[in-house]
């Protein structure tokens, strides 16, 4: 599988002429299949920082730095910047420093928390409008499939995945939020987020300095391991599956914390356990998978 991404070139075609053709010795192809993973495995190892939030999308990379002192705020970015600059040049990474900025948004607390809270109320409110749309297209469609449960309320089929505010690789598993996504499989639209947060800025201003926090809207939820909090936030979803949509999820899709999830999903809500039988891969995920540990074996060959 690696060869065939092996001894890649390329030319450049002007109208009807085309350049020589070079060596591509970095990178990974674009378009493909594997594109993603291999692109993520590329960049693994990319810097971070106790000090700077590093958020990536795509082959998008933003750091981010919040201080009381402008200066120490600069000072954690640019040592974060250095980090990533040498990290580069050792993976053979071209940054564009056209598109390359730094901002500082200066703002008093209180206005960055009145303007943060606005924002909030806003992207909730949209947020549920489309879940409720979602969850109505769904409901209709079970129905009209005949998948109705023996008390009458319709079932359908989900995709359950998680994510965190940082990347991590098998070690440092502690995010300071993180969200768990339940989709309809039939409509590919998202059903429920649950979002879980260990941390408060203005808890945490206020106790660095020793004080009692102000009144505000704390969004501090979770106090326990950042791992948990995959599987914590599908079983709230599926606890308010029928509150917020009149819906049952009774067909899971997703590879997580099965251990975790299952002993939350009894009685009195769907009437019986969900049972392992219940949660099944389909075979394009089983093929990436198994795509992925070639990808992984194949690695450990080349290095012995």
């Amino acid at each position: 599988m690696i060869k065939e991404h092996e001894n890649r070139s390329f030319s450049v075609r002007q109208g009807n002429f085309f350049s020589p053709r070079f060596n591509i010795t970095a990178g990974v192809p674009q378009g493909s299949d594997l594109a993603p993973d291999l692109y993520n495995i590329y960049t693994a190892d990319i810097p971070q920082t106790p000090n700077t939030l590093l958020a990536t999308f795509a082959d998008d990379t933003a750091l981010l730095s919040t201080s009381d002192d402008i200066s120490i705020a600069a000072h954690n970015l640019q040592h974060h910047t250095s980090l990533i600059e040498a990290w580069c040049k050792n993976w053979l990474i071209k940054i564009n420093e056209s598109k390359s900025t730094q901002k500082y948004l200066l703002c008093a607390i209180r206005r960055y928390i009145k303007i943060h809270n606005s924002i909030n109320l806003v992207v909730q409110k949209t947020a549920w409008s489309e879940m409720q749309k979602a969850g109505d297209e769904e409901r209709q469609m079970a129905l009209e499939n005949g998948e109705v449960d023996v008390d009458g309320i319709p079932m359908c089929t989900v995709i359950a995945d998680g994510q965190w505010s940082k990347r991590s690789y098998k070690s440092k598993y502690n995010a300071l939020s993180g969200t768990a996504t339940i989709i309809g499989k039939r409509t590919r639209k998202v059903l429920f987020v649950g979002i879980r947060n260990r941390y408060c800025v203005v808890c945490q201003r206020a106790s660095n300095r020793n004080e009692k926090a102000s009144e505000h809207e704390c969004f501090l939820n979770w106090s326990k391991a950042s791992t948990a909090m995959e599987a914590d936030g599908v079983v709230e979803g599926f606890s308010r599956s029928i509150e917020m949509h009149s819906l049952k999820y009774n067909k899971l899709i997703g590879r997580f914390y099965l251990n975790c999830l299952l002993p939350e999903l009894v009685d009195p809500l769907y009437g019986k356990r969900l049972l392992i039988s219940d949660i099944r891969d389909p075979d394009d995920i089983l093929e990436k998978q198994q795509e992925r540990f070639k990808i992984v074996a194949l690695k450990k060959i080349k290095k012995n």
